[in-house]
């Protein structure tokens, strides 16, 4: 579960840095991390 999270979080937060380029990186990890809850990514959500 842990590699996919980062593999998420690699990717989301390359997006989010372009999309948002003044936010700083606790709050686009914090955005990531509120994105992966919901995200069928997740393997918590695949039920």
């Amino acid at each position: 579960m842990k590699a996919a999270y980062n593999a998420f979080e690699e990717r989301r937060l390359a997006e989010l840095k372009v999309e948002n380029p003044s936010l700083r990186l606790t709050q686009l990890k914090q955005m990531v991390f509120k994105e992966w809850q919901k995200s069928p990514e997740n393997p918590l959500n695949r039920q």
